[in-house]
C-alpha cells in the first residue's frame, strides 16, 4: 500500500509540533498554581490518536516522546480511541489467526499497523478490558514486527505505571511465562535451538514475571514454583541467574531452598560470578569457604584487564574493576571478611573507597560512585564517624562546578539531604 511521502512528512511536521506544544501546556498545568497567571488546558482527540498510529513509525513516535518527555498522553475521546483499537484486534485476530487460535500468515500492512498501535497505546492508560485484549493478542503468538521487549514494555508500562491489572491479565502473563520455560528447555533436552527475537538482550519474556502483581504487592506463584521445580535439575548457571533476578520472589518457598542447593552445586563445579553475585544478594549467610575461595582465584584473573583498561589500552563494558567493587561491597556490609581485600588495594579507587572509606583519599572520589547505592550502603557509610561529613564536603564541592547536569545536580542534592546532613 503506497503513501505520499510528502504528505506524510507534512502529517508527522504538524503533529510534531502539536505533540510538543501539547507536552509544553501539561507542564504548565502541572505547575500552574506556582505561576502568576493561569492556562487553558491543551486537549488531544481521536485525530491526534490517528495520526500518531499512521504517520509516524514506532521508531520516530519513541523519539518524539523522548524528545518531549512525555510519560502519558491523554485524550478527550479515549472511548473512541478503544473501540478503534478493540475494532483492529477484532479484525486482525480473525483474518490473520487460524479457527485454534494458530498465526496463520503474515500482511505485512497489518503486522506493521499492530505494532504502531501497540507503540502508540503503550502510553495511553486504557480500560483493564482494552489492555486486556492486546495482552491476549501480543502473547498469543510470534509475530514478525512485533518483539517480544516490545510486548514487554507495553505490559510493564501499564501493570507498574498506570496500575493496570487483574486477575484475567496475570493469569494471561503466567501462562505466556510457564509456556516460554516449558519450550525452551523441551528445546534443549532434545538437542534443538529455541530463540525467540528481541532487539533487547536485557528484556525477554522472563521479564514478565515483574508484571504478577501491581508494585509492592507479594505474588507467589504455585504453577510458576512447579515449572521452576520440573526443570531444576536441567538448569545451568545462567538458567540460575535468570531464576535469581525474574522468578525467586515469585515462587514457594520450598522450591526456592532447592534453587539455592542447585546454584550451590554448581558454584562447587564451575565458578559463574553471576551466580555468585545473586546468591550474596539473597542469601549472604550460607557461603561456603570454597565458593569465596573461588571468587578470589576468579577475580586475580580480571587484574591483567583492569590494568590493561587502566592504560589506556582497552575498554571494557561494564567496566574490569566492577568485580573488585563488588567484592569491597560485600567486605562493607559485612557479607565477607574484609581482609581478603587488602591484596587487590590500590587496583582501582572505586573499590578502595568503599573498602576503607574512613581512611579513603577523597580527592580521587568521584559523586557518580554513590548516586546508585542501596539505601543500606548510604547509612552504612553515613555511620562510619567523618565519613559522613568527607562525602558531604566531597559532594558539595563537585557541584558547585559548572559543568554539572541538572539531572545529576538534582540527585546528588537528594542524596546529600536524605543521608548526608
Amino acid at each position: 500500500m503506497e503513501r505520499n511521502s510528502d504528505f506524510i512528512e507534512a502529517m508527522r511536521l504538524s503533529q510534531t509540533a502539536i505533540m510538543k506544544q501539547y507536552s509544553h501546556n501539561r507542564k504548565i498545568i502541572i505547575r500552574k498554581d506556582l505561576l502568576p497567571f493561569d492556562k487553558e488546558e491543551f486537549q488531544l482527540d481521536y485525530i491526534d490518536f490517528y495520526c500518531l498510529v499512521e504517520y509516524f513509525t514506532p521508531k520516530e513516535f519513541i523519539e518524539l516522546i523522548t524528545e518531549t518527555g512525555l510519560q502519558q498522553i491523554e485524550f478527550v475521546s479515549i472511548q473512541s480511541i478503544e473501540n478503534s483499537i478493540v475494532n483492529f484486534l477484532n479484525y486482525y485476530k480473525k483474518h490473520y489467526f487460524s479457527v485454534d487460535g494458530e498465526y496463520a500468515f503474515s500482511n505485512r500492512y497489518y503486522d506493521d499497523k499492530l505494532k504502531r498501535i501497540v507503540t502508540v497505546a503503550r502510553y495511553i492508560k486504557l480500560s483493564e478490558e482494552v489492555t486486556k485484549k492486546i495482552i491476549d493478542i501480543i502473547l498469543n503468538k510470534e509475530f514478525p514486527e512485533l518483539r517480544i521487549n516490545e510486548k514487554v514494555l507495553f505490559i510493564s508500562k501499564h501493570v507498574y505505571e498506570f496500575k493496570t491489572f487483574n486477575k484475567n491479565i496475570r493469569n494471561c502473563i503466567l501462562n505466556t511465562l510457564v509456556q516460554y520455560i516449558t519450550q525452551c528447555f523441551d528445546a534443549r533436552m532434545l538437542g534443538k535451538s529455541f530463540e525467540l527475537v528481541s532487539t533487547n538482550y536485557q528484556i525477554n519474556y522472563y521479564s514478565l514475571s515483574h508484571c504478577l502483581s501491581l508494585p509492592d504487592i507479594r505474588f507467589i506463584s504455585s504453577k510458576l514454583s512447579m515449572i521452576i521445580e520440573k526443570y531444576l535439575p536441567e538448569m545451568n548457571s545462567g538458567d540460575l541467574v535468570i531464576v535469581f533476578e525474574n522468578y525467586l520472589s515469585r515462587i514457594q518457598k520450598n522450591i526456592k531452598e532447592r534453587v539455592f542447593i542447585r546454584s550451590h552445586i554448581l558454584l562447587a563445579e564451575e565458578f559463574s560470578f553471576d551466580l555468585f553475585k545473586n546468591i550474596m544478594a539473597s542469601d549472604p549467610k550460607n557461603l561456603l569457604e570454597l565458593e569465596v575461595n573461588a571468587l578470589l582465584d576468579y577475580i586475580r584473573t580480571t587484574i591483567p584487564a583492569i590494568e590493561a583498561e587502566q592504560a589506556g589500552r582497552m575498554r571494557i563494558r561494564p567496566s574490569a574493576d566492577s568485580h573488585l567493587v563488588d567484592l569491597a561491597y560485600w567486605g562493607l556490609m559485612g557479607f565477607i571478611k574484609t581482609d581478603i581485600f587488602i591484596e587487590f588495594l590500590g587496583i582501582s579507587e572505586h573499590a578502595d573507597f568503599l573498602y576503607d572509606p574512613a581512611n579513603f583519599d577523597y580527592n580521587n572520589f568521584e559523586c557518580g560512585w554513590i548516586i546508585d547505592l542501596y539505601d543500606s550502603v548510604h547509612k552504612k557509610l553515613a555511620s562510619l564517624g567523618s565519613v559522613k561529613e568527607k562525602i558531604k564536603n566531597a559532594v558539595l564541592h563537585y557541584l558547585n562546578k559548572d559543568t554539572v547536569f541538572e539531572t545529576e545536580q538534582t540527585l546528588l542534592y537528594k542524596i546529600l539531604l536524605d543521608y548526608y546532613t
